[in-house]
């Protein structure tokens, strides 16, 4: 190529990189400059958004998820104790050091435990009553939680404050001290101050994190404990020490019952937050069907009724209900005689309040038909306990009666010699001689 011809392609060259640079061309050296400065802020957004995920991804790095790996540290005493689970409930936050916070900001909890994180909803009023489920994985030497409050638009949520523990101190050496109390803990700003304080309670799980993928019995057939976190804590305190598995029928209908029980402040239906409603102790309990709490049940037509549907002779089925009294005083005091008592049968469905975190509410049909809703505000408790509660005790309760009615309705279709043969084997079970039969 000729020096002529070698200069006419650098020429072009240039003038097609000139139209490539915005500016260029056009604006002569000032759109040149603008057109640079415009590729590098591309080229530096994008490194920023590579950074960040490279952050992300490094973060979630764990070199224990490796076959094998894992015990290896535990058996050359790298690390103390396997991943396991906890169970945080975040009661409510006081003693802000900015006054200001309460009712203005938008207040959540976050949750951390190396790469495992969760985190409550948005509350105003710093009262939450929500448990939420974390792993923390081996090697993880503590659990943080920060108060945060959220900003609108583009802005960053702030941290107002944050508390930690040691993994090994807490939760293995002062277990017995540390888990299963609600306890105040202090929130320190980032210079160190205290910023308030937030009520606490945690709950070790059973198991280990490598045991979550294996395919283990529930407490309650049904309750999850990552879709119930918050039922599932409470149906272990109630357990104790004996933990029991799949529990169905009227055993899980009965610990459900054990754990439906406490304060709750009963509101008008109307989703008008103004008025304050009135406080009562609310409770699931067995009864003897009748008219209406202020009535006695009437023993002999709820005994001729069972006849007829064919149970035995003297024999009184008892119901459960969802029932109401002015305190727990009166509850102990005569737990038979409700003021408010509702069918489990007749609840048709259970609801929670999208706009409080603390509000729920059920409709259930009267003896007219008439669909009729109940409202209420949670007190110092965790509302999706009472909803996921209700929701798999009416669920259950519905199953047992289909089932009764099933073998009651087989055991009408069978003829009267082979009904005689079973009464005869249930009275022997029972001790009696076939003299006396």
């Amino acid at each position: 190529m000729s020096v002529g011809a070698a200069r006419a392609v650098a020429g072009v060259g240039g003038n097609v990189m000139s139209m490539m640079i915005p500016g260029g061309g056009l604006l002569g050296a000032a759109g040149s400059a603008a057109g640079v400065f415009a590729i590098f802020a591309v080229c530096g957004f994008c490194l920023r958004w590579c950074f960040a995920k490279c952050r992300q991804c490094w973060k979630g790095f764990d070199v224990r998820a490796f076959c094998g790996i894992d015990r290896l540290f535990l058996a050359w005493g790298i690390d103390k104790h396997p991943g396991f689970f906890i169970m945080i409930t975040v009661h409510s936050a006081k003693d802000f050091r900015n006054t200001s916070l309460l009712g203005k900001a938008n207040l959540y909890v976050v949750m951390e435990a190396k790469y495992e994180s969760c985190k409550t909803m948005v509350n105003k009023n710093a009262k939450w009553e929500e448990t939420r489920r974390l792993a923390v994985p081996q090697g993880c030497s503590h659990v943080k939680l920060s108060l945060m409050d959220r900003k609108s638009g583009p802005r960053s949520d702030s941290l107002i404050g944050s508390v930690q523990w040691s993994v090994d101190k807490h939760f293995f050496k002062q277990a017995d001290k540390f888990l299963n109390v609600r306890k105040e803990h202090k929130l320190h700003a980032k210079d160190g101050s205290v910023a308030g304080q937030i009520s606490l309670t945690f709950r070790k799980v059973d198991g280990t994190v490598d045991d979550s993928d294996v395919d283990e019995d529930p407490l309650l057939e049904g309750l999850d404990p990552d879709l119930h976190p918050a039922l599932y804590g409470e149906v272990l305190n109630v357990m104790g020490d004996e933990v029991l598995r799949n529990l169905q029928g009227s055993r899980k209908v009965k610990l459900l019952a054990s754990v439906l029980q406490g304060r709750l402040e009963r509101r008008k239906s109307t989703r008008s937050l103004r008025g304050g409603g009135a406080e009562v102790f609310a409770a699931v309990c067995q009864l003897l069907p009748r008219g209406s709490s202020d009535s006695e049940p009437d023993i002999e037509d709820l005994k001729r009724k069972a006849q007829e549907k064919g149970w035995a002779k003297d024999y009184v089925p008892k119901k459960w209900y969802w029932c109401l009294w002015e305190s727990r005083k009166e509850f102990e005091k005569d737990p038979e005689d409700p003021d408010v008592m509702i069918s489990v049968l007749s609840i048709t469905s259970v609801h929670r309040d999208t706009a409080q975190s603390n509000y729920f509410s059920f409709k259930y049909k009267n003896s007219d038909g008439k669909s009729i809703e109940e409202r209420y505000r949670t007190i110092r408790r965790d509302r999706e306990v009472w909803g996921d509660g209700l929701e798999l005790l009416r669920l259950e309760c519905r199953l047992l009666k289909k089932s009764e009615n099933d073998k009651l309705a087989y055991w009408r279709s069978r003829p009267v010699g082979e009904q005689m043969d079973a009464w005869k084997a249930e009275l022997r079970l029972r001790g009696y001689s076939d003299e006396e039969i």
